[in-house]
């Protein structure tokens, strides 16, 4: 098409101009036509590599002659190759994937997952029961593991792509509760030519702004983001004893506020490159007022590099506000310690997050220094075990939080004094 169009041209009256010519022939080899990387015409070709989820002929299709159905939780696979697939240098100049989704009008997430040396992610909403086209950029995948962004050769470039998994390798979610099931349609995986990157990150909002909500008596919104420990893994009754609900209790006896909310939305067993891959579910269409995060034991069990740690927590705050638009303010908490040869083992996180506050100007909350001052044999009294507070551990991160955003707040209302038979209740 393009050798005809150069032909007329040249062989027209009108004057063109060779360079015009060039550069329309230049952005031909620039920019590619979309490229179907699977069209879900077969169910058959993909496997269940991960009970209970299913694969089935779609009852209808976007594209072409089918799509397919899935059922999670689990993981169901598309092999393209053992290796890496013939020709596959040509798709290292796009920008970004599309494909289609019809959900099942659930509130959960579907994930979809580009893999091959390394595997990366994303997760889109399924309240859609319409066919609805997602497209996203390779810096909107989150790695999986230790290791830099889709699309570079740093990391994996799209080349590298050998395999596409619909699932995530999660059985959990919030607070550990078990993933319910949920269904999706998917058709037309195609690579776009041109995609948009993500915004900039706006900043976060100001911390001040959550401090003066409190010193006048007005309801706040605090959405607690972590792993196990935020979870409350270990506890014999976790929704009444996590840190998160007991910080919901005392500061609204504090503060004589009862629309103050404390949740948490942790995961146990959670690294950062997890919480970067699950921002569009763990803030779906919401913006609290505060975010605090508390992360790294997971990481540390990894051997991920101080260095990567940093760079990822940094990744999840950006995350966090382009999501929130800016409307969400964060709180850090230093990495603290655990017992044993944890005791010592998270300084390095804690002095990566206590720089890291220090480089975006956010506030922090140095649970690290707190524990630790406790001593290495005397925090066993708040442990369960090598990695999880007890409830008296969470009594005191809790107590450690209400007293940190009261005093910055400039509140000085005496801090209420809760009957034993009452801290466990909300």
């Amino acid at each position: 098409m393009k050798d005809a169009l150069i032909d007329c041209v040249l062989n027209s009256g009108t004057k063109w101009s060779i360079s015009f010519v060039f550069m329309f022939v230049l952005s031909g080899i620039l920019y590619a036509e979309p490229f179907v990387l699977e069209e879900c015409d077969n169910a058959t070709l993909w496997k269940t590599n991960r009970a209970p989820a299913t694969v089935v002929v779609a009852p209808d299709t976007k594209y072409g002659s089918g799509a397919i159905k899935v059922t999670m939780p689990g993981e169901v696979t598309r092999t393209l190759s053992k290796s890496w697939v013939t020709n596959s240098a040509a798709w290292d100049r796009y920008e970004g994937v599309s494909f289609w989704v019809k959900g099942d009008g659930s509130d959960l997430f579907g994930c979809l997952a580009l893999t091959g040396v390394y595997p990366y992610v994303v997760y889109f909403p399924l309240k859609n029961t319409e066919w609805q086209k997602f497209t996203f950029a390779w810096v909107e995948f989150a790695p999986e593991m230790q290791t830099s962004p889709l699309g570079i050769s740093a990391g994996m470039p799209v080349s590298g792509i050998n395999a596409i998994r619909l699932g995530s390798r999660w059985n959990i979610y919030h607070n550990n509760r078990n993933i319910p099931a949920h269904s999706f349609c998917l058709d037309h995986i195609q690579f776009e030519e041109r995609v948009p990157s993500p915004v900039t990150a706006p900043l976060p909002r100001p911390f001040k702004e959550i401090l003066d909500l409190l010193r006048a008596n007005k309801p706040v919104n605090i959405q607690c983001m972590g792993d196990s420990i935020t979870a409350g893994t270990g506890l014999p009754d976790k929704d009444n004893q996590r840190y998160a609900v007991l910080a919901q209790d005392l500061l609204r006896r504090w503060l004589n506020q009862p629309a103050i909310t404390c949740v948490s939305k942790a995961v146990g067993g959670a690294r950062t490159t997890d919480l970067r891959a699950w921002i569009p579910r763990d803030f779906n269409d919401t913006a609290p007022d505060l975010v605090t995060l508390w992360i790294g034991y997971n990481d540390k069990s990894g051997a991920t590099t101080c260095e990567y740690f940093k760079q990822s927590v940094n990744d999840y705050i950006d995350r966090v506000c382009r999501v929130t638009k800016g409307r969400s303010a964060i709180l850090l908490l230093a990495t603290g310690p655990g017992c044993g040869p944890r005791f010592v083992m998270m300084d390095d996180y804690a002095e990566a997050v206590r720089e890291l506050a220090g480089e975006r100007k956010l506030p922090l909350l140095d649970i690290h220094r707190l524990l630790t001052a406790l001593g290495r044999e005397k925090i066993e009294e708040y442990f369960g075990d090598m990695a999880h507070p007890n409830e008296k551990g969470h009594r005191f991160i809790a107590d450690a939080l209400c007293e940190f955003l009261v005093k910055q707040a400039g509140v000085n209302t005496p801090k209420p004094i809760i009957p034993p038979v009452e801290k466990s209740k909300k």
